[in-house]
């Protein structure tokens, strides 16, 4: 591999490959096919801490948004309309032909927090320290908590219906009155 010194700008073409550098970043040098980038995705945080050397593809799985982002909130996480859940899901599979990852299925969830935590989860085991995992502001995880209770308190209050249904049925077979 050839050493290539790179140097801190919007974008510069090396080998007919445009490679993007953070702003105002340090002078530093790498081997070919590998840049220098941002950890945190903050483009103007060009701390020595907050940069490292990695090749594109790495840093594309430190990609913050996604185009699935806009209808769950989070990454990783959008509607699944037939199953009337929150469907969670990551491109971590095998390279296809075109040179992207294929997508896994990590299942489907009530809540879109349960399911970007899965996602999250996923994120750490397949992409390690350049996974990009969501981040929740206190008023989604309060609504999922309170989410969460309601729906445990429904859960117990189907079940005690069920229950009384069942004792209702065996009193009837049995042909005694409750």
């Amino acid at each position: 591999m050839s050493e290539t010194t790179l140097v801190a700008a919007r974008s510069f073409v090396n080998d007919l490959e445009s490679v993007a550098l953070p702003a105002g970043a340090e002078w530093l040098t790498a081997t070919g096919g590998r840049a220098l980038v941002d950890i945190s995705g903050d483009t103007l945080d060009n701390r020595r801490c907050n940069l490292r050397i990695c090749t594109n593809r790495e840093n594309a799985r430190n990609t913050r948004s996604s185009k699935l982002q806009k209808s769950g909130g989070f990454k990783g996480v959008f509607w699944h309309k037939k199953g009337q859940k929150w469907e969670a899901a990551i491109g971590a599979g095998e390279l296809t032909p075109n040179g992207k990852r294929r997508r896994i299925y990590l299942g489907l969830y009530w809540h879109p927090v349960e399911a970007a935590r899965a996602y999250d989860a996923a994120a750490l085991r397949h992409f390690g320290e350049f996974a990009a995992i969501n981040t929740y502001t206190e008023d989604q995880l309060n609504e999922y908590e309170q989410a969460r209770l309601a729906r445990a308190r429904k859960d117990a209050f189907t079940e005690a219906l069920e229950h009384l249904a069942d004792c209702t049925a065996a009193a009837d077979t049995t042909g005694r009155r409750a």
